[in-house]
């Protein structure tokens, strides 16, 4: 059960002088009361030493999204770690195949676009003179319908060779970079 206690009892409860619980208030340690000269602080222990765990933790892992308060040497720490877990995440990710560059995705995306409209600019100078001849209804749907599924299967062709390709080299890239990814993810020291 949480205990209310003044800045005095709180300094002793958790071994640290008066003045510091002060300067914790400051920074947001919740309290009430203390508005003035005389007027008692009142502390719930509960509710402070989950502030003080948090606040620490906050500190070591960066909790609220803002550069920990324990100086320079910290802040520069955390961020290595970050990189280093972000950069040991990505290559996980590119391992398994569920990421890929971008920019082969991009030719990859012009090269279908530029098959698929090729054969759809083709298709009346192709089918024009089969179909003039034409008077069945039945028979110029299957004949267009034969067109475009050659359409759609040079399309599909196309990109299965392309995504061939860039499965390929994307193992390439990544299975040589390996030995140069033990540098980053461990550091210089080997931790």
């Amino acid at each position: 059960m949480a205990k209310i206690v003044n800045k005095n009892e709180f300094a002793e409860i958790i071994g640290k002088s008066p003045r510091w619980v002060t300067e914790l208030m400051e920074k947001g340690l919740p309290h009430t009361g203390g508005g003035g000269k005389g007027v008692p602080v009142k502390i719930e222990t509960a509710q402070a030493i989950a502030w003080l765990i948090q606040n620490e933790l906050a500190k070591h892992i960066d909790l609220d999204g803002e550069e920990p308060s324990g100086g320079k040497k910290d802040s520069e720490d955390i961020a290595l770690k970050r990189a280093r877990r972000e950069q040991i995440e990505l290559n996980t990710a590119i391992k398994r195949g569920t990421v890929a560059p971008i920019a082969g995705f991009m030719d990859l995306a012009q090269s279908i676009a530029s098959v698929w409209a090729s054969g759809l600019d083709g298709l009346a100078s192709r089918t024009c003179g089969v179909l003039a001849g034409m008077d069945d209804a039945a028979e110029i749907r299957q004949y267009l319908y034969a067109e475009t599924r050659q359409i759609r299967a040079s399309t599909s062709l196309r990109l299965l060779e392309s995504i061939s390709g860039l499965a390929e080299e994307a193992a390439d890239r990544w299975s040589g970079a390996d030995s140069n990814d033990d540098q980053f993810t461990t550091g210089e020291d080997g931790e």
